[in-house]
């Protein structure tokens, strides 16, 4: 089979020449913007001279085709086209694909950027090489299990499924799939009809898959690496994800049933983060001496405990005086709110809320930094009556925090 792409003038057909690698143009002589005669011109002016060019017209004079032979065409197709005069061009002109790179990366499938891709695998050609055959193995099936989820309701499946066909197509350089994929997820997530989307990421994947095929070298069966067991899989990703390496989500969707053992019910946590590229609280929850730290039943909008906690490893030495001084810091400015509100101070009330709304929601103390976002803007808007409702309710939401801060580091012993 083919891969197509369609231009709809000649500058469109010149840019996607210069951005892509073909080995093959169908060229129309008359199009809008610039036509077929200029367009060829163009292209041979980039430094194509053994592109093929075939040029496509209803003018079947000799002067024609001399003039398209002047330009740089190659061929001539009177319109209407014959299909066996366009599949006997096609294999007269068609190029030998390129043999790939002496480690099997291939550089000329359009849609694929492999400089990107080798940069977020921080230049690792081995496990670029690698992720493009797992890629081109593992996504073969994708389409069908999506449509197959949302056929059966089950959307929260349909839109995981996207959602890390996104992020594999992303870390390959496969930036349009990526997107499609994303669009798809969108629409799943927003319960809106995913048909188009769906043929969009469809179209691109089945072209990705094939040409992936085409030109990656085949792999020899008696080569694969001898299985891991579960212990050195979790050695493995212990490693990955302290060095950001992306090979942790290859390693985990490769060996995710092995994971269930050692992970027990953590493990739909720890992909989540995975696949998120959340590497540092995947790690933390990975490591057993952290990840049974048994956090409080606390509704995360009065706090949110791994907002902070992550960023410390859960070093409750750490942790405790950070949370301390923001508890005292809190109490000044409630303080400070308490009595400008009263005032009617609306400037000065105005600056102590959207400071407290910061160091609050950096905090991670949701709910207190919402009321404090709140008694900003009606101090911006001037609204006196909301300003005396929300003011009263910042001290119990600071004694509430404060309950839920002092019981949690009671019972972990910090120090």
């Amino acid at each position: 089979g083919v891969v197509v792409d369609i231009a709809d003038n000649g500058a469109i057909a010149v840019n996607k020449v210069k951005a892509g690698a073909y080995d093959i143009v169908l060229m129309d002589m008359q199009m809008p913007v610039m036509d077929g005669v200029t367009a060829t011109m163009e292209i041979r002016k980039l430094g194509h001279a053994d592109l093929p060019i075939i040029a496509m017209t209803a003018n079947a004079m000799q002067a024609d085709r001399d003039k398209c032979a002047a330009a740089g065409m190659n061929g001539y197709l009177s319109k209407p086209i014959d299909p066996d005069e366009l599949f006997s061009a096609l294999l007269r002109f068609r190029r030998s694909p390129p043999a790939p790179a002496g480690d099997g990366i291939p550089t000329d499938i359009p849609g694929l950027d492999t400089v990107a891709g080798l940069k977020r695998m921080r230049g690792k050609r081995p496990l670029y090489r690698e992720m493009l055959g797992k890629f081109a193995a593992g996504q073969k099936d994708i389409i069908r299990q999506i449509q197959a989820a949302l056929s059966a309701g089950d959307s929260q499946t349909a839109e995981r499924l996207a959602h890390t066909l996104k992020g594999i197509a992303g870390n390959i350089g496969a930036d349009g799939i990526a997107q499609a994929a994303a669009d798809v997820e969108a629409s799943i997530r927003d319960a809106r009809p995913a048909d188009a989307e769906m043929d969009v990421l469809a179209i691109s994947l089945d072209q990705m898959l094939a040409l992936l095929d085409l030109r990656l070298p085949k792999q020899d069966p008696s080569g694969s690496a001898s299985p891991l067991s579960s212990d050195a899989i979790v050695a493995k990703l212990r490693h990955l994800l302290a060095e950001n390496d992306p090979e942790a989500e290859e390693l985990l969707n490769d060996n995710i049933e092995l994971l269930r053992a050692p992970l027990s019910d953590r493990l739909d946590a720890f992909a989540r983060l995975v696949r998120n590229f959340d590497f540092d609280k995947a790690l933390t929850l990975l490591d057993d001496g952290k990840a049974e730290l048994d956090l409080p039943d606390v509704d995360p909008d009065i706090f949110d405990f791994e907002q902070m906690g992550a960023i410390y490893k859960w070093d409750m030495a750490k942790l405790k005086p950070v949370l301390a001084n923001f508890l005292a810091d809190a109490g000044t400015k409630v303080e400070a709110l308490v009595a400008a509100g009263s005032g009617a101070e609306s400037d000065q009330l105005r600056a102590i809320a959207h400071s407290l709304k910061g160091s609050a929601n950096t905090a991670g103390a949701i709910r207190l930094g919402r009321l404090a976002a709140d008694i900003e803007t009606a101090a911006i808007a001037g609204q006196i009556d909301a300003i005396a409702m929300l003011t009263p309710l910042v001290a119990p939401t600071l004694t509430e925090l404060g309950t839920v801060l002092t019981s949690f580091f009671k019972e972990k012993g910090a120090k």
